[in-house]
């Protein structure tokens, strides 16, 4: 991964999570439905780079458990922020919470780890075959 500073991996990841908790804010039937599933189509694109964000703060953390499992602990911490937000509309008269959008916030969860954890093997196999073999004597 991308070396990036701590403070710029926390800015990036407290906006992220402020941009998803003010789109749970808009009214109800703000944005026009092309079709029926399109909510559930915006709720999946919209998870996508939260793990990412997500991997980049937690990494800068000294926790074992991040450290040793950065995917899960991103996967398990964006998940929870998902179900949080869908109690969260709650409290939005024009919105209530929908197990469906959960269930498409989780999808995106699962697809932007799949996407970072492919780029990261892929960065790690280029790195690998541009080691020197030691020459053996």
């Amino acid at each position: 991964m991308i070396s990036v500073h701590p403070y710029t991996a926390w800015t990036l990841w407290v906006l992220y999570l402020g941009v998803l908790f003010s789109l749970s804010e808009l009214p109800g039937g703000v944005v026009p439905m092309p079709f029926a599933w399109f909510d559930k189509v915006l709720h999946f694109m919209e998870y996508i780079p939260l793990p990412v964000v997500t991997l980049r703060a937690f990494a800068t953390l000294p926790w074992k458990v991040v450290k040793h499992h950065p995917f899960a602990s991103a996967i398990v911490f964006s998940i929870l922020y998902a179900a949080s937000d869908e109690i969260h509309q709650i409290t939005n008269l024009t919105r209530q919470p929908d197990p469906l959008d959960f269930l498409a916030d989780s999808l995106g969860v699962l697809a932007g780890t799949w996407l970072v954890h492919g780029i990261h093997l892929k960065h790690h196999r280029r790195k690998s075959r541009r080691l020197p073999v030691a020459a053996s004597r």
